[in-house]
């Protein structure tokens, strides 16, 4: 059975940076980020695995970057 992809939440981050998101606050393990212009918020899990392709996709579409 093949292994679906994983995504590290540095690589996620760099992403939502460079789609206009400024880091807002954090709250215990998980970063917030928020984008005046489109008025959206996006929050980021930094736990010490990596993120599953569904999570990283579900964030990126949040972010509408994906």
């Amino acid at each position: 059975m093949p292994k679906f992809p994983v995504y590290n939440p540095k690589d996620i981050e760099k992403l939502i940076l460079h789609g206009w998101f400024k880091f807002s606050r954090q709250k215990w393990s998980h970063r917030i980020y928020f984008n005046q212009v489109k008025n959206k918020t996006v929050i980021i899990p930094f736990h010490k695995k990596d993120l599953p392709i569904w999570t990283a996709k579900s964030i990126l579409r949040m972010a509408d970057i994906y």
